[in-house]
């Protein structure tokens, strides 16, 4: 978009759907919005608004950036496109309120089942979106659901009784400022008249029975000639006072206005000190479970030291083994070729046996054979 057409644009949501005021030094539209985003909260969700009060979330504390930036700081532009469009669309207050109501009506759940103020406070200001899954459609459907429970109408009666608590807190105001000028103002009225009265009745009682009207008539109008220039003395004196009451009320009106202010920035600052020591608490303890944490790593890093020392001499004691084991393979292995060696040789040693036992054999069959025929032949020689 051209620089000429945002500036357009920018124009038109601020005097059109009426943000300017929100950017103002008193910042009357977002305390005006924060307070219809209040009350719808507490119609359309009271379990909810009960839960934040009770856990001391404040409104202005996640949803002002929703109306000042309308939830641009957090939430993705797809959704800030579409957000934008409704707001060209039907309103800007309307919008907001709808879209804001949606998602914390989507969220309810998981809000109530937190426990810790940070934890509220980060969720409301981070994490509504998530349960959308990134979804900006359902997002612009739970708002239109909304369209019929927040109406214009509903809007405006808020937005009357605001008016109508600030006129009544105004008029409390001047009350105040009433009673504590009441007493200064009427004591000159008191004082006037109670001259008036002490001259007058001075004047009867001295005044003689009807002989001298003249006399008279002189001393009435000697006493005249004073209280005149007494009653513009008095009468400038009352301007004077008024004009001064009302600086003093124009004064009074700013200081309240200061005070109001102030009070949100003591707020503000109690919710930071507040998150502050939380955030200290959890740091403390934090640090304690690091230190626990700690002296576990060490314990383990011991005995990791000590398994890693018992895992060399397991090494050097395998490794020892497995040069015995190899010394015994290469005996076995010798012994084993000595065996086979001796084996031959028993074969040899059998085989020479067998040899030789033939032979035997042989020589003695022959033998036998030849004393068998020796003596046949003697015996034939005998009988001859």
């Amino acid at each position: 978009m051209p620089e000429q057409q945002a500036f357009c644009v920018f124009v038109r949501i601020m005097e059109t759907y009426e943000m300017r005021t929100m950017f103002t030094l008193n910042m009357e539209g977002l305390q005006l919005r924060l307070y219809q985003f209040s009350s719808l909260l507490d119609q359309i969700l009271p379990d909810l608004s009960d839960f934040l009060k009770l856990h001391e979330v404040n409104v202005p504390m996640y949803a002002s950036q929703w109306f000042l930036t309308l939830f641009a700081y957090a939430f993705p532009m797809e959704l800030i496109l579409r957000i934008y469009d409704i707001v060209f669309a039907e309103g800007a207050a309307e919008t907001i309120m709808r879209v804001s109501i949606a998602m914390l009506k989507r969220s309810e759940t998981k809000l109530m089942q937190l426990t810790e103020f940070e934890d509220i406070l980060d969720f409301l200001s981070n994490k509504l979106y998530d349960a959308y899954n990134n979804d900006p459609t359902q997002v612009i459907s739970d708002a239109v659901e909304l369209s019929g429970l927040i109406t214009k109408e509903k809007m405006d009666h808020i937005a009357e009784t605001y008016v109508t608590e600030l006129e009544q807190e105004q008029k409390q105001t001047e009350q105040v400022l009433a009673v504590r000028f009441n007493f200064w103002s009427k004591n000159p009225k008191e004082t006037r008249r109670n001259s008036r009265k002490k001259k007058t009745m001075s004047w009867y009682s001295s005044a003689p029975p009807k002989k001298s009207m003249d006399s008279d008539r002189a001393s009435i109008s000697s006493l005249r000639e004073p209280d005149v220039s007494q009653l513009h003395h008095q009468i400038e004196d009352l301007l004077l006072a008024l004009s001064q009451t009302q600086r003093e009320t124009i004064e009074l009106k700013d200081d309240l206005m200061q005070a109001r202010l102030d009070k949100m920035d003591v707020e503000a600052e109690r919710d930071a000190l507040k998150l502050t020591m939380e955030s200290a608490f959890h740091n403390t303890k934090y640090e304690r479970e690091c230190m626990e944490l700690r002296k576990e790593n060490s314990q383990l890093k011991q005995e990791n030291e000590d398994l890693q020392h018992q895992q060399a001499m397991s090494k050097d004691a395998l490794t020892a083994l497995v040069e015995r084991m190899l010394d015994m393979k290469n005996r076995v292995d010798i012994l084993e070729q000595e065996n086979f060696k001796a084996n031959q040789e028993c074969q040899r040693l059998e085989k020479d046996r067998k040899r030789l036992q033939m032979i035997f054999n042989t020589n003695t069959s022959m033998h036998d054979y030849t004393n068998k025929s020796n003596s046949s032949s003697s015996s034939s020689s005998v009988k001859s």
